[in-house]
């Protein structure tokens, strides 16, 4: 068993062995090495944090071994390392230097007592790692006492420290006061067990949480290229405060600054196509990026920050499948770019532009935006692009539904044909193949075949004419089936091709005025010019109901009115007509007989007279009907 030795200064709660068997070897005016090797411990096993070393330590000095214990940095692969339960790596310890609170020391030298002085300084086990940069107790900067080459990260702190104790006061005095970080005070209450409220990088080890505080800090404040590595002193500090801010809130905070970032290089014209994700981020991608083929502690310590940045960029960026992010492969594309699927399909990107503006798919905001940068949902965007590519300018489709170009474009402002453009943004109007087919399969869809055209029917122009309304509302009493009877002649194609009952279609498309004649019917009823009949209608000499059709105005007249005018008024030609003579003859005739016109040309285009007045100056040649009585009669 080994005995106590006589000297031997008290523990101090925190200290780690190393720091112990420092002050110890120092209070027999000993290196720490030289008492190690007395004493057949092997110096690098005590700082490893082996169990028998620091039991050989503690007997020495008369203490307990499981608090020394407590405070052990123990090695447990080449370059990590577990302290109070947290997983550390040599990175995260303070390496070639050693950084102390001269507050804290001044203090052990006054509070000394029976303790040796050169024994008296103490040295905390948090001051080993490099995230303290500021003395939790006294709210002061971390001060450096000594630089050592290489990558040494234990030293024989008495010794080092009884050499610099003349000039600890004067450091004590200038040592800035700070608030710690609160990456530094997140690590010391993880380290004592208590809440940290950052649920985020409580899934990681302490030392993963401290590296992603510090890439995500570098990202904020020195951009993509910020490199943990390149940054020291203030940098690092400014880093750390940035970094746990954003860590300490979570997915959100972090999805918000890979966000920006995305932008911020969204914006730059220097894009190669194929290396955006590693060009927006850069540092933090880089570290986390690791060959799949050669897993290391990367892939499973980082895993809630590389999930999180992983599922971010397959949501943000064009990946094509055999992509590879962060050791995953992409199977499928969720989003296109405009320069992917202008490449993909061939076309330009400034159509594919133009169609997903007119679509909808993308704003304005996005168009100022670079090519590579402008992204949409692949599925439905790349439809959209593809039936715009493919679809019919109007004047093919009205060959392909067999109808005029006017015609088409009313068919699309009714509604009953869907253009992808509309002639807008540059882009000439179009209807996809697909829209087109299918309208017109509709429209056939309960047409009977028939092989000619009978009484009653008529093509969907010429209902139109005859019934006074628009093609379109024919057209959507076909695809309403409204219609009990469409036929379809054999022989045409598309609307060429339907026939349509017109005592049907004048039923449904005049409803009350369904029994009337529009103005162009009465003209051909008696046999007058169109102009003259809408003068007759104008000017009040036949009453007539107006309706609206297809935007328009239509004057619709009774066949009463008809007959009650013709029963009134007879033209000068039918007069002439009725006796074989010359219009000029016949009015010079009625003139010597003193008839006067009962409406003049002038007024109507046409030199009408009364009936009545024919008939009591003895001509018995128009009968009362109207009508011109026969050869043996006059």
């Amino acid at each position: 068993m080994t005995a106590k030795l006589d000297l031997a200064p008290p523990y101090r709660s925190g200290e780690p062995p190393t720091a112990y068997a420092s002050r110890l070897a120092r209070a027999h005016d000993l290196l720490v090495r030289e008492l190690c090797g007395d004493f057949g411990i092997k110096h690098w096993q005590l700082t490893n944090g082996d169990e028998a070393a620091i039991a050989k330590i503690a007997a020495l000095g008369g203490i307990d071994e499981v608090d020394l214990a407590a405070c052990a940095f123990v090695r447990t692969g080449d370059h990590d390392f577990v302290y109070r339960g947290q997983s550390l790596r040599r990175e995260t310890l303070v390496v070639g230097r050693l950084d102390v609170c001269p507050r804290c020391l001044v203090e052990d030298a006054r509070n000394a007592g029976k303790t040796p002085a050169d024994a008296a300084y103490v040295c905390r086990a948090e001051w080993l790692l490099d995230v303290v940069d500021t003395c939790p107790v006294h709210g002061c900067a971390m001060a450096t006492v000594h630089k050592a080459p290489g990558t040494a990260y234990c030293f024989d702190f008495s010794d080092i420290l009884v050499a610099k104790a003349a000039g600890l006061a004067e450091m004590a005095e200038k040592a800035p006061l700070r608030d710690p970080t609160g990456l530094q005070d997140y690590v010391l209450a993880r380290l004592d067990g208590c809440d940290t409220g950052a649920p985020f990088l409580d899934a990681m080890p302490l030392f993963a949480a401290i590296r992603t505080c510090e890439m995500l800090g570098a990202a904020a404040c020195f951009g993509r290229k910020g490199k943990r590595d390149n940054l020291s002193g203030d940098k690092l500090r400014q880093a750390r405060v940035r970094g746990f801010e954003i860590a300490s809130r979570g997915k959100e905070a972090i999805e918000e600054l890979l966000r920006t970032m995305a932008m911020a290089h969204a914006r730059r014209r220097t894009t190669v196509r194929d290396q955006i994700v590693r060009q927006a981020f850069a540092s933090l991608y880089n570290y986390l990026h690791v060959n799949p083929k050669r897993p290391t502690w990367r892939v499973p310590a980082f895993a809630p920050l590389r999930i999180l940045v992983s599922d971010f960029v397959k949501a943000s960026f064009p990946l094509k499948p055999g992509d590879n992010v962060l050791g995953e492969v992409i199977t499928e594309r969720r989003l296109h770019s405009v320069t992917s699927l202008a490449k993909e399909i061939g076309r330009g990107a400034g159509r594919v532009k133009k169609i997903l503006l007119l679509a909808g798919m993308i704003d304005e905001e996005q168009v100022k935006l670079p090519d590579p940068h402008i992204l949409f949902d692949a599925v439905e965007g790349g439809r959209i692009v593809r039936d715009a590519v493919a679809a019919l300018p109007y004047h093919e489709v009205a060959k392909r539904i067999g109808t005029g170009l006017y015609q088409v474009k009313m068919l699309v402002k009714a509604g009953l044909l869907e253009p992808i453009a509309d002639g807008s943004l540059g882009l000439r109007a179009t209807v996809s193949t697909a829209a087109v087919d299918a309208f017109v399969a509709r429209l056939l869809k309960r047409a009977r075949p028939v092989t000619a055209k009978e009484t009653g029917h008529a093509t969907l122009l010429e209902a139109s004419w005859k019934v006074s309304c628009a093609q379109t509302d024919i057209v959507r009493l076909i695809l309403d089936r409204r219609l009990k009877w469409v036929g379809a002649l054999t022989g045409k194609s598309g609307c060429r091709s339907i026939l349509v009952d017109l005592r049907e279609v004048r039923v449904l498309v005049h409803g009350r005025q369904a029994r009337t004649i529009s103005v162009d019917e009465f003209a051909d009823r008696l046999g007058l010019r169109k102009q003259t009949a809408q003068a007759l209608v104008a000017r009040g000499y036949v009453k007539s109901a107006t309706i609206e059709r297809a935007g328009h105005r239509i004057a619709r007249i009774q066949p009463s009115q008809v007959k009650a005018f013709h029963k009134r008024y007879v033209a000068l030609g039918e007069l002439a007509r009725a006796r074989g003579l010359h219009s000029a003859t016949m009015k010079a005739k009625l003139d010597a007989k003193g008839i006067k016109p009962a409406l003049q040309k002038h007024d109507v285009f046409t030199i009408f007279y009364r009936r009545a007045h024919i008939r009591s100056s003895g001509d018995r040649r128009l009968n009362s009907d109207g009508q011109p009585e026969p050869a043996s009669a006059s």
